[in-house]
């Protein structure tokens, strides 16, 4: 009996480690990263905590890159709603993503390598292998700006960015944005400010 009750616990084990893999840009995860990047290559991954809100006009966030210019490369991952329509229909929907992917630009194939269901409360993981959504290898050493945009409630955001050059993070900045509008604005202790914990970033390949 102890010999099969090893055998549970080693299958439930291996299972739990095929579940926690990261992916790529392109194909979205919400499960907590493995240790390293596609077999060694250099890439960038970005991690964060997520609690699922309840309600309407919340729950929406983006990863996407932009060159040293600050000019659109990839997005990593972008919620399905906000990408296929609640750009139109919700403008308050990742604006600054919006902005710069141009999601209204693409087409159906496009919408659907970058754009996923929004996932379940837990662990978030993206990859990035410095490539375009056009699929062009780019330049690992440049100077990157790794960007996460979280739409909590209406027009009130979390924004995160961190700039990455010579293939290492070299600044990172958090801003907390509240609505203009007061019948929207989220009160300083409102439960939509812990929809996104413990945004971080890590260099792979290393």
């Amino acid at each position: 009996m102890k010999t099969l009750g090893r055998k549970w616990f080693i299958l439930c084990l291996l299972l739990c480690l095929l579940a926690v893999s990261c992916r790529g840009a392109g194909q979205p995860t919400e499960q907590v990263a493995g240790p390293s990047g596609e077999d060694g290559a250099a890439g960038i991954r970005v991690t964060f905590a997520y609690n699922a809100q309840s309600g309407m006009a919340s729950n929406q966030f983006s990863v996407w890159i932009e060159d040293g210019e600050g000019r659109y490369v990839a997005t990593l991952f972008a919620t399905r709603y906000t990408a296929q329509k609640g750009h139109k229909d919700r403008p308050e929907s990742q604006p600054s993503w919006v902005d710069k992917a141009k999601p209204g630009q693409m087409d159906k194939q496009q919408i659907d390598a970058i754009a996923g269901a929004t996932p379940k409360s837990g662990f978030c993981c993206y990859d990035w292998y410095f490539t375009d959504d056009n699929g062009q290898t780019l330049d690992t050493l440049s100077r990157y700006i790794v960007r996460f945009e979280a739409t909590l409630r209406w027009d009130n955001y979390l924004r995160w960015s961190a700039v990455v050059e010579d293939g290492q993070p070299v600044e990172i900045a958090e801003e907390r944005v509240t609505s203009a509008t007061e019948k929207n604005r989220l009160n300083p202790d409102a439960v939509e400010w812990d929809m996104i914990r413990d945004l971080s970033l890590t260099i792979l390949g290393q």
